[in-house]
């Protein structure tokens, strides 16, 4: 304790000298508090669940080229799709193939979804309203926790069966959610399933959603996603092409087919880009900065060798300048950590103190390892030097 008091009044005393230091170090911190709260953010929601497995999954579809098709020529269109979509599902290289709506990952943000609202014990909760039929689980392979997935059939009881998202669970208030009932439009759904959750892009949250029989759904809105049994995307291809000419018109309809690998990889691309080059930008400022402070430190230790020279004269031993130089380093450091400390309490949450925490680490290391050398040097002098000083 009595050091402490001692290294605080050498830190006042020293005030001005050390200015320059306070600020170069509260600038570091607070700029590695944002860049980490920021990098540990975007881990936390990419790992948070409902992301989709689209390994080896295709999406293939079909863009009406004329506009003034009657509806029974959309229909007789529609039963096309669907006797397509059949002969596919039977192909050696097809896993499985399901039909869904608005399931499919990565198109668009969550402001693109349709969104509605269900009624469970008389309160109207907003949903995601998504749709699939029995394939889907094979397909996406979503976390079910609880119950199973969809069947292609209404219930006993005549209700037809929903699968709904934790999120949507915990807002309703079930810890056990497989045979509630709730209400989507005019019609009663069962839940029989309950999913760690569906996000639409990796880094969204995972939003309350519902997921109902694709049967539910216009033909227009239905998407088609296979899944392969190995790296057979080509000749996966060069069938939808053939099966789509041999059963369709292509000057009526134009076949599309997107790998949905390459829709997961895109923006995870481009937020981990982002995050690199400004990670390698603060990198070099504060490799930058620990030079200036291991230089200001190493002054100012050789502007106060008399004095460390007269402390060895009257019996410090090194160890205890090197202490000293460090923990007048340490406790500088710590006072520039504290506005970062009082915005990160005024800005962040508490579910965010890992970025923080971090960053103080790292400005705790940047704060030793800069204050060790000038330490080290001054703890070498002789105490017959205390003489010459002065």
């Amino acid at each position: 304790m009595k050091m402490m008091r001692h290294i605080l009044k050498l830190l006042w005393n020293r005030k001005k000298n050390y200015r320059g230091i306070f600020v170069e170090q509260a600038l570091i911190m607070l700029v590695l508090m944002v860049c980490l709260v920021g990098i540990f953010d975007m881990v936390k929601k990419y790992k948070t669940p409902g992301l989709l497995d689209v390994d080896n999954t295709i999406l293939c579809g079909w863009n009406t080229i004329k506009g003034d098709l009657t509806p029974e020529e959309m229909a007789d269109i529609y039963r096309n799709y669907e006797s397509i979509a059949g002969n596919l599902k039977q192909l050696p290289h097809v896993l499985s193939l399901t039909k869904s709506h608005y399931l499919a990952p990565y198109f668009g943000t969550d402001m693109h979804m349709p969104v509605d609202s269900v009624v469970i014990e008389n309160r109207r909760i907003d949903v995601f309203v998504k749709g699939s039929d029995e394939y889907g689980l094979s397909v996406f392979r979503p976390v079910l926790e609880e119950g199973e997935w969809l069947t292609n059939k209404k219930r006993d009881d005549g209700t037809d069966p929903v699968v709904i998202t934790r999120q949507l669970a915990e807002k309703a208030g079930w810890s056990s959610a497989v045979g509630k009932k709730l209400i989507l439009g005019s019609q009663t759904f069962t839940v029989v399933g309950v999913v760690a959750g569906l996000k639409q892009q990796p880094f969204d949250p995972s939003p309350p959603a519902v997921v109902i029989p694709v049967y539910l759904s216009h033909p227009s809105k239905i998407q088609y996603v296979v899944r392969l049994k190995g790296n057979e995307k080509d000749a996966f291809f060069l069938s939808f092409y053939n099966e789509t000419k041999r059963q369709l018109s292509l000057d009526r309809v134009e076949p599309v087919i997107i790998d949905m690998e390459t829709l997961r990889t895109a923006p995870v691309f481009t937020k981990t880009i982002w995050w690199v080059l400004l990670g390698v930008s603060i990198a070099f400022f504060t490799f930058f900065a620990f030079i200036g402070t291991f230089g200001l430190f190493w002054l100012y230790a050789q502007k106060h060798f008399a004095e460390y020279a007269l402390r060895m004269a009257l019996g410090s031993t090194r160890k205890q300048l090197i202490y000293t130089v460090i923990a007048e380093s340490l406790l500088l450091t710590c006072l520039a950590v504290l506005p970062s400390l009082i915005l990160f309490f005024l800005v962040y949450t508490s579910g965010q103190l890992v970025g923080f925490a971090v960053a103080a680490g790292i400005m705790v290391l940047f704060s030793v390892v800069s204050a060790w050398f000038p330490a080290w040097s001054v703890s070498r002098v002789k105490p017959a030097e205390a003489l010459q000083y002065e």
